[in-house]
């Protein structure tokens, strides 16, 4: 309720066992589930025609919400602008072949049009199938994946249920993309050597401005031997990052404190 309070959506969309939750809400939805689309048309054939509404890059694009791990769940105006500078240096610095395949379910909303705007197919990743290793890697291994973005929790969960076997099943995907979480170096590690031939990226970002900065972790060069923990890379063009104590002073190299990144 809170989240619809705050957000006051037009129509909501959802899955019948769901909707008994919003009916008291007054607010329309669509239940997406059967052949809804053709029922959709069908309803709406006789309305007109509406203009494409314009929009600019710092026009909302969305709203995703916290965790609530500090208080109550705190809604975040997502900008058009966030997620074009996260397609465009992506597609840039790791542009798609003809036969990627990429499935989406971790951090959705955001990670859906990445792939459709370069023009190569999305999978779905069912809500029943993301978090039970079996069915994910059978999802995997059947589409043909190429690219997927993992939290490392939710891929560390795949390598250590017993009876998968990793080689067959993750034998399509050609690049893990890390977010979400901090990432172990023992994860890293355990990808190299058992699934050599995909690409392992490290990516951080935040919610209020997407992606910050990005490690390449199948970099020979890098050496990882004395750290518990894999970089997050190096800061994408156009980012900006300072370390800040409580009192918002400017920290020196080393020291702790709380980092504060916006875009120029």
């Amino acid at each position: 309720d809170s989240v619809l309070n705050d957000v006051n959506p037009s129509v909501i969309c959802t899955k019948e066992a769901l909707s008994a939750r919003i009916t008291h809400s007054g607010i329309p939805f669509i239940l997406l589930e059967g052949d809804w689309l053709r029922q959709l048309r069908h309803e709406q054939k006789d309305l007109p025609m509406k203009s494409p509404v314009k929009s600019s890059l710092d026009d909302i694009a969305y709203v995703v919400y916290s965790s609530g791990t500090t208080g109550k769940p705190k809604g975040i105006q997502c900008p058009h602008r966030g997620a074009v500078f996260s397609f465009t240096w992506r597609h840039r610095a790791y542009p798609y072949s003809e036969n990627d395949r990429e499935a989406c379910n971790v951090f959705f909303v955001w990670e859906m049009l990445r792939p459709l705007a370069q023009g190569i197919p999305m999978y779905i990743i069912p809500d029943d199938t993301i978090y039970d290793p079996p069915k994910l890697a059978q999802f995997i291994r059947r589409n043909k994946i190429t690219r997927m973005l993992f939290t490392p929790s939710l891929l560390q969960a795949s390598l250590e249920y017993k009876g998968i076997d990793l080689q067959r099943s993750f034998k399509s995907l050609r690049q893990i993309v890390y977010c979400g979480e901090v990432l172990t170096t023992v994860l890293r590690n355990k990808v190299a050597s058992s699934l050599p031939w995909i690409q392992q990226l490290n990516l951080y970002s935040i919610s209020e401005c997407h992606d910050v900065s990005n490690a390449d972790l199948s970099d020979p060069q890098l050496d990882l031997s004395s750290r518990q923990f894999c970089p997050v890379g190096r800061l994408l063009t156009g980012v900006q990052v300072v370390v800040l104590d409580q009192d918002l002073n400017i920290k020196s190299v080393g020291e702790p404190g709380e980092i504060v990144n916006w875009s120029s």
